[in-house]
């Protein structure tokens, strides 16, 4: 079974941020951070109607600056995305 995936951007904040957050969310498993400090994310449930994506998210640090790039199934390896 394929895993859903998405990008997170977390703008202006660091790596450290990045981390905490993630490590709070259990249903996550981070893949990497870029130089741009993307988050790449995969989630371990499977995403229906009733998970609401923006409801998981929370304020890093109370900056919101978390945006979600895109949310479908993806190589997560596809070199444009590293």
């Amino acid at each position: 079974m394929p895993v859903s995936s998405f990008i997170i951007g977390f703008r202006k904040q660091n790596e450290e941020n990045i981390l905490n957050f993630v490590n709070s969310k259990p249903q996550y498993e981070m893949l990497g951070i870029n130089n741009d400090k993307m988050a790449v994310l995969a989630d371990t449930k499977s995403l229906d109607e009733e998970y609401d994506l923006s409801k998981q998210l929370v304020d890093v640090k109370g900056v919101r600056e978390i945006n979600i790039l895109f949310h479908h199934t993806q190589d997560l390896f596809d070199p444009k995305f590293q």
